[in-house]
């Protein structure tokens, strides 16, 4: 929503239904103009492209030898100029949601042939939330 604010047109994917309604609902009360699909990625069929896509902590909740290959590549067919992607830096035993354990090895064998690529690490120290790999590169 602070994109919205900023002027942009956003386009949502959400997994879990209750969370993608409640996004509708702020959107709607507050006459913001949203679109929240609900659903697995792989069964949204997106016919427009963006020019920055936008993947927050996601990628860790899908097998990483077979799906996390092919999300990249929807995800590059989507954007046009770049792609943002958060995952947490926390093991898959500590959260069993998560189907993989992030790794600076891991997202460099993954994305570090990208145009333009970058990799930062955020730790929250003062915080109870995992740190973060951000990885950004260009289409």
């Amino acid at each position: 929503f602070l994109l919205i604010n900023e002027g942009y047109k956003v386009t949502g994917i959400e997994l879990m239904k209750s969370l993608a309604d409640s996004a509708m609902r702020y959107a709607y009360k507050n006459a913001v103009d949203y679109i929240v699909h609900n659903g697995f990625f792989e069964d949204i069929k997106l016919v427009d492209t963006f020019d920055v896509v936008l993947c927050f902590e996601t990628l860790e909740h899908v097998d990483l030898d077979k799906s996390v290959p092919l999300y990249i590549e929807k995800i590059d067919r989507l954007a046009l100029k770049g792609v943002f992607i958060s995952l947490p830096d926390q093991p898959q035993e500590q959260n069993f949601q998560h189907l993989w354990t992030p790794t600076e090895e891991i997202i460099r064998s993954l994305w570090g042939q990208k145009r333009n690529f970058k990799l930062e690490y955020k730790d929250y120290n003062d915080i109870h939330v995992p740190a973060n790999w951000f990885i950004f590169y260009e289409i």
